[in-house]
């Protein structure tokens, strides 16, 4: 049975799911230090946009674990 913590604990907020997106698709992609500084400039965005950019990725690393996880 679950306690009831478990039903309480809070759920991310979907800028912070897309920004770690961004950074973990930008490491995936190469260098750590030109990765860093996209990312920086991608914070510095509008909501809007940042949530639209975030998407798009997210759909590139879905699809890239699909392809890699057939081989």
């Amino acid at each position: 049975m679950l306690k009831r913590r478990h039903l309480k604990q809070k759920r991310l907020h979907y800028k912070s799911i897309t920004v770690l997106s961004f950074y973990l698709l930008l490491l995936f992609l190469g260098n750590y230090s030109i990765s860093k500084s996209i990312f920086d400039h991608i914070k510095l965005l509008d909501h809007e946009m940042t949530l639209f950019i975030g998407l798009v990725f997210e759909e590139l690393i879905v699809v890239m674990t699909k392809s890699y996880t057939t081989y």
